[in-house]
């Protein structure tokens, strides 16, 4: 043993320690790739003729003896692939005839000797996947024969410098260490030996000089993925042998150099050209020469124009290439090989990747002729790329552009333009182009009323904002963007002048928006319905007095307000359907960055106006009956449940509110959440649903998701150009071809067919009571409608202002629609109070919603566009005061009374005082003057002590309505509206009303559900004489005399059999309803 002069036992499946005897004549020592475990004897490394000690890819442990300081001869120290801990031998550099140093791969930290730059003909050193950290010596300098050099997944500062005197390096990777500073502009000018250059993940910063790797003649691989670097691309890349060029992740900038069309095929070879995530911008024609392309990934950049088509890359997309960190590891085992016959990295997997084509993710206006119309043969690129994968739009070019100019615009326009010419035809232009809506109890009127107050002002903004986005530079070449997108925020360069322009005419936006709400405000119908119910209760208690009665009544109706467990259900139960209401958001954006493949359905969920087809009907079918389930929930109340007036009133009221939080995440709050979570251009979570896609770009380190991927500039342009023809399309639809349905709808021979229909069908029909309810039911859905179309119009309007241009053009049409419908569809004078109960307007979500939607938009906006701290202050300190005050009101403060609602109370006000005694009947019906509400009891006397301080100009003379001036105008146009409608039931076939005055089957007034068991006589009576005056509120009682009896079967025809009960208003609940139809009105109730 003490003569052995070498060991050679590599790979020989050894286990064991090392021997810890001193061989002072060993020269060799060869075990590598065994199962030797323990420490190494210091008594080992004492051998001064000891020239290599290869003991890598063992399971040796512990510390480098010092004594390696005296092994004056060793050249070749390999100890990678260990478990050795502790830091390098201070002076180690005393071994100056080190060759190769491999140390990789172990937990050694410490800092790197400065003694090492006494080896001055070190070829190669490795300390990468280690501890070690610090700054380089400058006197590392010496090491002019080094080929090799590897500090990847270091902590150690490099200065890059020093690789200007290394002229025979040949690999260096430098990726993920602690190397930082500035790019040097001459640090590869000696470099000429240089085959692979990993930089990736370094923290340096500076641009790229124009000739930094002209002098790489022998470079095939580039890699500076990852860092800070910016500038533009160079025009020369030095040598023949270039096929791999990663520039991924970085803050590249300029557009393709035009010197590439030239050298890209006649000098270069480029088979990996990969410029992910940059903001590289313009054509890219000029790789339309590189013929030898098998993966060319651009994606997240702003690319424009006609996409390359790589006709001549026949190999695009196919096979596959090699890792660059494993082909740089080859080498490097070749260079050390040459000079030991041995290679270190023999073991090293050749990892390679599937060939790769993404061109058009994350490029939004990068456009392919490739289309439906004409057929057009795709081109290799469109064939191979990972997100289209040959896939073909209807146009070539801008086809979303061409698509809703082409068809979407002429077919809403000209369906309205169609619809409104029949209809008007039919029943005159008048009630059309003059409309009249200030008698309507319409909810949806009234909002159109108060909208047309601001739609100037807004569309004074949106010109504005409009007009400031087509004036701002663009990051796109005017001749190839998305000319309707250039009026959003797309395009524009966020400069100092636009930021705080726009933030201006925002600021504005959002006051104006306050304006509204504080508008709105006053439409509190909540408390006026209780109003009106409590009023009502009062007219009877006057009446009558069954106190007995109204006791077993309220005894009856149950805690109105919820419990608490439910309150928390009906809450919890928001965030699943939330969920399922953007799932259409959720699937168009995913359609844009996953990989198609042969799946139909990205390709059908990718399509804007399919898209905008699914909302429509979600918002029309679908999120009403989720806001009565939930409403169930909330109430407790099920199909055999009675409810009251104003229990109603509150269930209407919850329904409204969950409909307009489910209709304003579908438009406003999905869209934007599932761009910023799952689009390539924000934080890319789409990867999780493509694991081969991902498994690429997380080998390539450009797989990165949540916060590390996030990059400003990039997801509000993306979600703007990705939603723009999707919201236009919604408000266009809103305001062209939903008013037209509306009107087709209301058209005579519409709903003769309707009725024709149901006779065939044998559809149950709930007469005058199933009609209110039906109408109840449509004009909420309308008035969700309205409000999430405002929501729309005001709060994405900060990145498409196009949309408050149209704000005018909505007003106008959806007023002269209402009022058509308003003036050809007659109400009775109940069905007009029932609207006023059963259509229930959010009197808080809205303006939460619109204001606080505002906001977040305008912070996502201002943080990403990187806005100064001046504008936004500006915006957030003007219209944040405002809007704060405006909530607090609409919540807190006490409102005035509506108009219409406070109309109807002064009409039914108390006359002089009259006498209890019996008043003469009249045999003519039409002319009743007795009115139930003209008592002698001061029944409201708070109500209308406010009331009567009213000002004129709050109740508008209108004399064919219910808005009127005086208590006599109020009784004279409730007189009318009774004898219109006993007039038209008298000339119907069912004769409905007559039927209802029958006896035992009278309800009482606006649903009060009371039994008149405990009424006397004498009271029954008087109450009856009075009572023939409510003809348009059904007020009856179970006692009714012979002789009135009778001259109603002389002045009403015999009601059939079969026919239902019910009163005028639509609200009642039957004192003592009648078995055979009880369960089918209470369905009808209830189906709100």
């Amino acid at each position: 043993m003490p003569s052995l002069t070498e060991l050679r036992l590599a790979a020989s499946s050894l286990s064991g320690t090392l021997p810890s005897m001193v061989l002072r004549n060993l020269n060799i020592l060869h075990v590598e790739e065994n199962f030797i475990s323990g420490t190494i004897d210091p008594a080992l490394m004492s051998s001064t003729r000891l020239t290599n000690f290869y003991v890598a890819r063992n399971r040796i442990s512990g510390t480098i003896p010092s004594t390696l300081s005296s092994l004056t001869s060793l050249q070749g120290l390999w100890l990678l692939k260990n478990r050795l801990s502790g830091t390098l031998p201070a002076d180690i550099g005393e071994c100056s005839t080190l060759l190769v140093i491999l140390v990789g791969s172990t937990s050694i930290s410490g800092t790197l000797p400065a003694s090492l730059s006494s080896a001055e003909d070190l070829g190669g050193l490795d300390i990468g996947n280690t501890r070690i950290s610090g700054t380089s010596s400058p006197e590392f300098r010496k090491w002019s024969t080094i080929e090799y050099f590897n500090v990847m997944s270091t902590s150690i500062d490099l200065d890059l410098e020093l690789i200007t005197s290394w002229p025979r390096i040949h690999v260096l990777l430098l990726q993920h260490s602690g190397i930082s500073g500035t790019l040097p502009a001459d640090v590869f000018s000696r470099a000429t030996s240089l085959q692979v250059l990993l930089m990736d993940g370094l923290q340096v910063s500076g641009t790229i000089a124009p000739g930094l790797f002209a002098n790489l003649t022998a470079i095939h691989t580039i890699s500076l993925s990852e860092t800070r670097i910016s500038g533009t691309l160079p025009a020369v890349f030095g040598g023949h042998n270039l096929t791999n060029v990663l520039f991924n992740n970085m803050e590249l900038s300029g557009t393709l150099p035009v010197a590439w069309e030239a050298t890209i095929e006649a000098v270069w070879n480029l088979k990996v050209l990969s410029f992910v995530r940059n903001r590289l911008e313009g054509r890219t024609e000029v790789l339309t020469g590189s013929t030898s392309l098998t993966t060319l990934m651009i994606s997240g950049n702003f690319f424009s124009c006609e996409a390359v088509t790589l006709d001549g890359a026949t190999n695009l997309g196919k096979g596959h290439f090699e890792d660059p960190t494993s082909r740089a590891l080859n080498i490097a085992g070749a260079l050390v090989q040459r000079n030991d016959g041995r290679n270190p990295f023999e073991d090293v997997e050749n990892k390679t990747f599937r060939s790769t084509v993404m061109l058009f993710g994350g490029n939004p206006e990068l456009t392919t002729d490739a289309s439906v119309l004409p057929d057009n043969p795709a081109s290799n690129a469109l064939k191979a790329d990972r997100i289209r994968q040959g896939q073909r739009r209807l146009f070539s070019g801008e086809s979303d552009l061409k698509e809703f100019v082409y068809i979407y615009l002429p077919l809403v326009v000209g369906f309205w333009s169609i619809t409104v010419a029949v209809s008007c035809t039919e029943r005159g232009w008048g009630s059309y182009l003059f409309p009249d809506l200030t008698s309507s109890p319409d909810l949806c009127a009234r909002l159109l009323l108060l909208t047309r107050m601001c739609k100037r002002a807004f569309a004074v903004c949106g010109i504005a904002l409009t007009a400031l986005c087509l004036c701002t530079p663009k990051i796109y070449p005017s001749a190839c963007s998305d000319h309707l997108i250039k009026t959003s925020i797309a395009y524009v360069e966020a400069g100092t002048a636009f930021q705080w322009t726009y933030a201006i005419l925002s600021c504005g936006v959002s006051l104006i928006a306050t304006w509204l709400v504080a508008l709105l405000s006053k439409m509190r119908y909540a408390k006026e319905a209780v109003c009106v119910q409590e009023c009502l209760d009062e007219v009877v208690l006057s009446l009558s007095k069954p106190k007995a009665a109204i006791h077993v009544w309220r005894s009856k109706l149950g805690p109105i307000k919820p419990s608490l467990a439910r309150r928390l259900v009906f809450l919890a139960l928001h965030v699943p359907m939330m969920v399922l209401v953007s799932l259409p958001a959720v699937g168009y954006v995913l359609a844009r960055n996953v990989p198609a493949g042969k799946n139909i359905l990205y390709d059908l969920i990718g399509n804007t106006f399919l898209v905008v087809f699914v909302k429509l009907l979600v918002a029309s079918f679908g999120i009403p009956r989720l806001a009565v389930l939930l409403s169930r929930v909330k109430f407790g109340w099920d199909k055999t449940s009675k409810i009251d007036p104003e229990l109603a009133m509150r269930v209407q009221k919850s329904q409204v509110g969950s409909s307009l939080l489910f209709a304003s995440t579908s438009s406003l709050f999905a869209p934007m959440l599932a761009v910023f979570l799952l689009d390539e251009a924000c934080l890319r979570y789409y990867l999780s649903f493509t694991p081969g896609l991902h498994e690429l770009m997380t080998s390539w380190d450009i797989g990165q998701q949540g916060t590390d991927a996030y990059r400003h500039g990039f997801c509000v342009r993306r979600l703007t150009s990705e939603y723009f023809y999707v919201w236009l399309t919604l408000v266009l639809a809103a305001t062209f071809a939903l008013p037209a349905i509306e009107m087709i709808e209301s058209h005579p021979r519409v709903e003769a067919l309707w009725r024709q229909i149901q006779v065939w069908g044998n559809i149950p029909c709930e007469g005058c009571y199933g009609d209110t309810l039906e109408r109840c039911a449509s004009q909420q859905v309308k008035l969700v409608g309205l409000l999430t179309t405002l929501l729309t119009m005001v709060t994405m309007s900060v990145f498409v202002p196009l949309l408050l241009v149209l704000a005018p053009l909505f007003c106008w049409i959806q007023i002269r629609t209402y009022s058509y419908q308003f003036r050809h569809n007659e109400l009775s004078f109940g069905q007009r109070v029932a609207m006023r109960v059963l259509v229930q307007q959010p009197p808080y979500w809205f303006p939460c919603i619109l204001l606080v939607a505002l906001w977040c938009v305008m912070v996502f906006v201002m943080v990403d566009l990187s806005f100064d701290a001046g504008p936004m202050v500006v915006f957030f300190g003007i219209s944040l005061p405002f809007a704060i005050v405006t909530i607090a009101s609409a919540k807190f403060f006490p409102v005035q009374l509506d108009r219409t609602v406070a109309s109807i109370l002064q009409a039914f006000g108390p006359e002089t005082e009259e006498t209890d005694s019996e008043q003469p009947v009249d045999d003519d019906p039409v002319g009743v003057t007795i009115n139930p509400m003209a008592l002698k009891e001061d029944w409201a006397p708070t109500k209308f002590q406010f009331l009567s301080g009213l000002k004129s100009k709050h109740l508008p003379s209108n004399s064919g309505g219910l808005e009127v001036n005086t208590i006599q105008q109020g009784k004279q146009a409730v007189k009318n509206e009774e004898t219109r409608f006993r007039n038209k039931s008298r000339e119907s076939q069912n004769r409905q009303f007559w039927a209802d005055m029958s006896e035992k089957e009278a309800k009482s007034p606006a649903g009060l559900g009371l039994a008149s068991d405990s009424v006397s006589e004498e009271d029954s009576q008087r109450m009856r004489r009075k009572a023939r005056g409510a003809v348009g509120f059904g007020l009856g009682f179970d006692t009714v005399s012979e002789r009135d009896a009778r001259r109603m079967r002389r002045k009403a025809p015999e009601r059939p059999r079969h026919q239902t009960n019910t009163s005028a208003t639509g609200l009642g609940l039957d004192r003592q309803p009648h078995k055979q139809r009880a369960k089918g009105r209470d369905d009808a109730v209830l189906s709100l």
